[in-house]
């Protein structure tokens, strides 16, 4: 017999919590499950109506972006050694930070029963801050003359 999807959820904390899980494994190589994730919760605002959950998706978005531009140089070995070690570094910390806020977000979300807005809003502000200092790095980096030898 199917069961009537009316009382069967199709998407419960326990499966949030999977996704946040999964998007801070990626953040390790990847980044691009935070597009998903800022998409899922635009979808959640739609579904019920809640638009606290669309604060979620532009800092998830362009943190994801940011990442995902960002990570390529921390590896170029064309980079003066001293520039790509500071950058590898700052870049480290901002994947660290990011993964701190999803864990928070996790935890506000998923696991406790009530949501505290003052720590949901202490990881948007990391969020934020670290997609903040990867845009102002790469930008540097690009500027850079002494990371653009040939000019």
């Amino acid at each position: 017999m199917v069961k009537n999807l009316v009382d069967t959820p199709i998407f419960t904390t326990k499966d949030l919590a999977k996704l946040l899980d999964n998007c801070i494994d990626d953040l390790e190589d990847g980044g691009s499950k935070l597009f998903g994730l800022a998409e899922l919760f635009h979808s959640i605002s739609e579904a019920t109506g809640e638009s606290f959950y669309d604060a979620f998706v532009p800092l998830l978005g362009v943190l994801a972006g940011e990442i995902m531009s960002c990570r390529p140089f921390a590896s170029l070995p064309i980079l003066p050694e001293e520039i790509r070690k500071k950058f590898q570094s700052s870049f480290g910390e901002a994947v660290k930070g990011s993964k701190d806020a999803l864990k928070i977000l996790k935890t506000e979300l998923c696991v406790k029963g009530t949501k505290n807005p003052s720590k949901i809003l202490d990881a948007l502000s990391l969020l934020g801050k670290h997609y903040y200092i990867l845009g102002v790095l790469r930008s540097t980096l690009v500027k850079s003359p002494s990371a653009n030898p040939g000019d």
